[in-house]
């Protein structure tokens, strides 16, 4: 079958396409990525969307670029700090919020006659269990970007602009203690799947209000607390993840280690 010399232009364009030279894929990478810091210096929820799809478009084009998967990671994770259903859970818990912007977070909380924060009434780990639960892909979707930074040299400086606080340098011991931080938040997650951890949070505070916060007086208010799951498979997950968490502080602690004293002692 013959092609019309358009149907053969086509091909050779798609196939040109899909074969996008690594200096091309890098300046493109680079393009999104500027794009992203620029959207990221706006210091808003909106400014923070805008900045994870430019950061998406630059992993999208270069899969390995260690700075746009960093950036990336990031944006997600500074996405759900300003999410709605965060802000929900926060004021449902008793926290007073009148400014919701992650960059300028503003709360106050509402104190007993002790001084003492006082979760409102009624409210349970449940709601929170259940909410913590539906972003386990968040922490995972985080975790995907950063183990693609694998450049032990890897250093970026943040904007104040960027950050709302002073010029930061970010290097690989760095990204190796936020890749700790969320494998022990998620081995956590899965620890308090595999128990029942049910419980009021004003009881708890009325206990450590009045000095009495001890297993004995928490298990009278809760005798089902802390009693394991019945489904194995729950502890078998939190026995993994806390394994992986394991795994994550260890090489964490090595990544500090290693790194030089030029790395680690440059100024900003």
């Amino acid at each position: 079958m013959k092609r019309t010399p358009l149907a053969l232009s086509l091909s050779l364009l798609a196939v040109a396409a899909l074969q996008m030279s690594p200096a091309v894929a890098q300046t493109t990478a680079a393009a999104h990525i500027s794009q992203g810091r620029d959207a990221l210096s706006k210091q808003s929820p909106s400014g923070i969307a805008e900045a994870l799809m430019a950061f998406d478009a630059a992993v999208t084009a270069e899969p390995g670029n260690a700075e746009a998967n960093f950036f990336k990671a990031a944006a997600i994770i500074y996405q759900e700090l300003s999410s709605p259903e965060l802000q929900t859970q926060l004021k449902n818990f008793g926290l007073q919020i009148p400014n919701a912007n992650p960059y300028e977070l503003e709360m106050s909380f509402p104190e007993g006659p002790q001084g003492y924060f006082l979760p409102t009434e009624g409210v349970t780990t449940d709601s929170h269990l259940a909410y913590l639960n539906s972003k386990s892909s968040v922490i995972d979707a985080a975790l995907t970007s950063l183990d693609k930074i694998t450049e032990v040299n890897f250093v970026i400086t943040l904007s104040a602009d960027e950050t709302s606080l002073l010029d930061t340098k970010v290097d690989y011991a760095d990204v190796c203690l936020l890749r700790a931080g969320l494998r022990l938040a998620k081995a956590a997650l899965h620890l308090a799947n595999s128990y029942n951890v049910s419980g009021e949070y004003r009881v708890f505070a009325d206990l450590y209000a009045a000095g009495n916060l001890t297993p004995q007086a928490v298990l009278s208010a809760f005798p089902q607390l802390f009693n394991l799951s019945a489904t194995p498979a729950r502890r078998a997950d939190a026995r993994a993840q806390i394994q992986l968490a394991h795994a994550g502080v260890e090489q964490s602690a090595r990544c500090n280690q290693d790194q030089t004293p030029r790395l680690r002692e440059a100024p900003f």
